[in-house]
């Protein structure tokens, strides 16, 4: 890293040269790493939900050691044999963060009832929640 003092601001620009870039360069992706296995994860399901967001700490990108990684997951019918797919997400979490995963598992007709009745989760997940489905859409 190299600083320059212009004004009363210090700018700081990465040295790409140095032997720890590569590391930086890892952490600096994990985010998306972390998106992109919940994604992959998903996809393999039997029965795969019909929406699937992140919210939360994790999405916000403020969340420490301790913080939950909170993912929404809609399916059209709870009946369905849903828990062990779910406990191996849970596990999957757990291994690639160091985090537990807190999964709100809701069926389409509760969650219409959640957006009619304005549901606090509902309105956190408009302003801050990432689609695990769609790999087009990320948080900034």
């Amino acid at each position: 890293m190299t600083a320059e003092r212009a004004g009363s601001a210090i700018l700081y620009e990465a040295n790409r040269d140095h032997l720890a870039w590569p590391a930086v360069e890892i952490l600096i992706g994990i985010r998306e790493t972390l998106l992109r296995r919940i994604r992959d994860h998903l996809a393999g399901w039997d029965n795969p939900p019909t929406r699937a967001r992140l919210f939360g700490s994790t999405a916000r990108a403020d969340g420490d050691t301790s913080s939950d990684v909170d993912i929404l997951i809609i399916h059209r019918d709870l009946a369905a044999p849903l828990e062990s797919e779910m406990e191996s997400l849970r596990a999957a979490v757990r291994r690639w963060t160091g985090n537990h995963a807190q999964l709100v598992t809701v069926s389409e007709s509760t969650w219409a009832q959640m957006t009619r009745d304005a549901d606090p989760l509902v309105g956190s997940l408009r302003r801050d929640g990432i689609d695990l489905l769609n790999e087009a859409e990320t948080a900034a």
